[in-house]
């Protein structure tokens, strides 16, 4: 068998994992072993925050009390309980490698796998740059994949880390992108015309998502699922609104400590497993999350998209929720003055077109995917 190492971002997010696993399982149905490489960008920051912790005794006393009263209490961004739940999500159905930070160890890789793949998620941000999402120490550049790697952003303002960026991309043989202003980035800077594919969570079918939920979660009724990465007070008093009238709760994996002032259903304990659970069974979906609106396509669900960034933000990342929704026949599924959620909750969506059009690009993504593999490894994956 041949062994596919596989590279993307870890943080304790459900998309980045959802698209984690669902890639390795893509890899692992094509007859390769597909082992994620556990790499922390960040931890040679976290090294020198902790040294400087120590000589700053009121940042470090808030820095314990952060660790061991408020994320056990339920405030903050990872409370302690969904922080269980993502582990054993993590450790049941993704397969890691031991921790690799130094060079010694990622050059090591190169005598263990027969090919290397990055993506998906927005490994290559200019925001978060990073030569290691580039494959930069793979010594055999025919071994190189990118598998639908997102930069976030239509616009890349920094020259030099534009530079820097283009140089490890135009390495990489066998290259795909997630979105089309992706492609259009690289057709810009490298004059190369690269396809566009599908993010791995759109590649498995809500019977596959089925069987990694949580069954024994209990859902509380007729609900709304909100989940939602940005602030944006107007949509939450429209929310609010809208249940009130329908007789709808609102249930929300909390990200900010005041969406537990939101609603009563602010479940502290939603892991990977229970977020599928929770979606499936909502009445409607409210998301500004690129990967809330993926799983309310899966799921057939009726949703209702948000956009989480001013247009003129600098760190602006609403292309890639654009280009599912384009790709899809689903603009109409955004949230606006014009499209209500009055409107979006009643306007059924003709899931028909939709997953047809869906099939004609999984078959092009599982396409250039397998064969990408084919060439990086030298042969089929039982060669």
């Amino acid at each position: 068998m041949k062994h596919c190492a596989l590279l993307s971002w870890q943080y304790e997010n459900y998309g980045t994992l959802f698209q984690c696993y669902a890639l390795g399982k893509l890899v692992q149905d094509m007859g390769y072993s597909a082992t994620h490489i556990r790499y922390n960008p960040d931890i040679e920051k976290l090294k020198t925050s902790r040294l400087k912790l120590l000589f700053n005794p009121v940042k470090l006393m808030l820095a314990i009390y952060n660790k061991f009263f408020v994320r056990r209490l339920g405030y903050g961004i990872c409370q302690y309980e969904r922080h269980i739940r993502f582990e054993s999500f993590r450790n049941t159905f993704v397969l890691m490698s031991d921790d690799i930070q130094t060079d010694i160890k990622f050059n090591a890789l190169n005598t263990q796998f027969d090919a290397f793949i990055c993506g998906s998620d927005q490994i290559w941000t200019p925001l978060a740059f990073s030569p290691r999402y580039f494959l930069d120490f793979v010594h055999d550049d025919s071994k190189k994949i990118a598998y639908a790697p997102s930069f976030g952003q239509s616009v890349i303002r920094d020259r030099a880390i534009a530079k820097k960026m283009f140089a490890l991309v135009d390495a990489i043989p066998h290259l795909s992108v997630r979105e089309k202003t992706g492609a259009r980035l690289i057709r810009q800077h490298l004059g190369k015309d690269v396809p566009v594919v599908l993010d791995p969570t759109l590649l498995l079918t809500a019977e596959d998502w089925k069987k990694v939920e949580n069954t024994a979660y209990k859902t509380p009724g007729n609900y709304i699922f909100c989940y939602f990465l940005g602030k944006n007070e107007r949509y939450w008093k429209a929310i609010s609104r809208f249940a009130k009238e329908y007789g709808l709760k609102i249930v929300l994996p909390p990200v900010f400590q005041k969406d537990f002032s939101r609603s009563e259903y602010a479940f502290k304990d939603i892991g990977p497993a229970e977020f599928i659970r929770l979606l499936e069974n909502a009445r409607f979906v409210c998301t500004d999350s690129f990967h809330g609106t993926v799983f309310s396509m899966l799921f057939k669900k009726q949703f209702a998209t948000f956009l989480r960034f001013k247009e003129t933000a600098r760190n602006n990342q609403n292309s890639r929720v654009f280009n599912i929704l384009e790709t899809l026949n689903l603009q109409e599924r955004l949230f606006s003055k014009a499209n209500g959620l009055e409107k979006l909750y009643k306007t059924a969506i003709d899931y028909t077109t939709v997953y047809s059009l869906l099939a004609t690009e999984k078959e092009k993504s599982l396409s250039y995917l397998k064969n990408a593999l084919q060439s990086a490894t030298g042969g089929r994956a039982d060669g």
